[in-house]
């Protein structure tokens, strides 16, 4: 009971607010919604909970030390986060909905996903906040984090149901194919932007 209390409860608090709030996880999930729809989005979905939690998982048990010592490798998942997200940005821009061409475009598949959560600086920023204020001293390092991994995918699911969900409702707004192109263009401008902001600070 004293786990739940002290690191289960304020961990959900923490995963909630910095899954809900929008990144570039959110972004993609409501352009994958809008253009194909919620049930083609599932993989995208599971692979955002899956390589978060795992990512988490990994941190806690100690990787976010051996980030925070390195700074030649926080430069590395910048670059090769930006170069993704320039890459994802582009995907984005050019994908043509199913209602519209039903040959061309698809979704983030569950792999493309989970190995995004590696190189997206949000999820390196939330689980590294999560892993050093929340870790539980009472328990082993492994079992504090599973705790910690078990928590955030639990929590987050809501976060990424209705950012996808919040995408299929503009979606059905969108009745033409220049309508989907603005707003492609919209997002793919978006993840430039979190682009922007990752060399800025």
């Amino acid at each position: 009971m004293e786990l739940f209390v002290t690191v289960v409860m304020p961990m959900a608090a923490f995963t909630l607010a910095g899954t809900m709030t929008p990144g570039p996880n959110n972004v993609m999930l409501a352009a994958s919604g809008a253009n194909f729809g919620f049930r083609r989005t599932t993989q995208h979905m599971i692979g955002v909970g899956a390589g978060a939690s795992f990512l988490l998982f990994v941190v806690a048990l100690g990787m976010g030390a051996v980030f925070a010592a390195l700074p030649a490798l926080q430069l590395a998942i910048k670059i090769a986060g930006a170069t993704f997200l320039i890459y994802l940005a582009w995907r984005i821009a050019t994908a043509v909905p199913v209602t519209h061409d039903g040959d061309r475009g698809k979704p983030l598949s569950f792999l493309e996903a989970f190995g995004f959560q590696f190189a997206n600086p949000k999820a390196w920023t939330i689980t590294a906040g999560a892993a050093s204020t929340f870790m539980p001293p009472s328990i082993s390092a492994a079992s504090g984090a599973a705790v910690l991994a078990a928590t955030f995918a639990i929590v987050a699911i809501p976060s990424i149901v209705l950012w996808t969900a919040f995408g299929v409702g503009i979606g059905r707004l969108l009745t033409t194919a220049r309508a989907h192109r603005i707003f492609n263009g919209a997002m793919a401008l978006l993840l430039v932007a979190a682009v922007v902001f990752l060399f800025a600070v």
